[in-house]
């Protein structure tokens, strides 16, 4: 892998990093409003719907961090990136 190829998959997942902060900033600011908004209308006395927001999304979440942070260091990436590059050219 040329120095081209490191720093084009370097940018991809910078992009890929940031855009996580971004997300999880989003998503901690929305369900404290929801919290928020739940407790204020219920005084706490209802079901927890934000709830099905913190799960639902946070699923979502989890897959963005794993995404970012380490699926990118799985063992035999850059033998398999390797790979997929030698059959796109043949």
């Amino acid at each position: 892998m040329d120095a081209q190829q490191k720093d084009d998959l370097l940018w991809k997942l910078a992009k890929r990093r940031a855009g996580f902060k971004w997300s999880i900033a989003m998503y901690m600011t929305m369900n404290i409003f929801l919290t928020v908004l739940w407790f204020i209308t219920t005084k706490g006395d209802a079901f927890f719907w934000p709830a099905w927001s913190i799960c639902g999304w946070g699923m979502g979440m989890v897959y963005q961090y794993l995404n970012a942070y380490h699926l990118d260091g799985l063992p035999g990436a850059t033998e398999e990136y390797k790979k997929l590059k030698k059959q796109n050219h043949q």
